[in-house]
Order: C-alpha cells, then sequence, then structure tokens
C-alpha cells in the first residue's frame, strides 16, 4: 500500500512539472518549459512547447528531425504544419 501512494505521488509531479497547460495563446503559465535561442514558448493544444523563431512548416515529422542548428533534447513533432518540440 505505501509502494502504492508513493508511485501516486511521483506520478502527480511528473504530470505537474512535464504537463504545464496554457490556454490559447497565453504562455505565462509556462514556467517550466525552457526554450533553446532559436526558439520560443508557444501554446499549442493547451500544452506548453517550444517553436522555431522562424518559420518551418512541416507535413510530416520528417521534415522537422531534418532541420539542423536546433538544439532540442525533447520531442520533436509536426503540429499543424509547424515544427514544435516538447511535450506535446
Amino acid at each position: 500500500m505505501k509502494a502504492a501512494l508513493i508511485l501516486l505521488v511521483l506520478a502527480v509531479v511528473c504530470v505537474s512539472v512535464y504537463g504545464e497547460s496554457c490556454t490559447g495563446t497565453d504562455i505565462s503559465g509556462c514556467t517550466s518549459t525552457n526554450c533553446d535561442n532559436v526558439s520560443h514558448k508557444a501554446c499549442v493544444n493547451t500544452i506548453c512547447t517550444c517553436e522555431l523563431n522562424t518559420d518551418h512548416t512541416c507535413t510530416t515529422l520528417s521534415d522537422c528531425l531534418s532541420i539542423t542548428g536546433w538544439n532540442c533534447r525533447r520531442p520533436k513533432h509536426c503540429v499543424d504544419g509547424t515544427c514544435h518540440f516538447g511535450n506535446l
């Protein structure tokens, strides 16, 4: 029982750190989201993420994976025709 409680607490902590949410274009709640020098914080589908400062359109994930100079340690995504990275 104690182990289950500990796992529950850890799950709640992970969700609160990695699942920052936002509304519309308001990124004020995205305090744990850190972007590199070629990207900026953005709200995509109510999730805090990072977008490239320059326009990088995509139709598939491979379009985003082929971008060079993007110092991103989190998963890259193609959402709504734009490359993003982070917790989507």
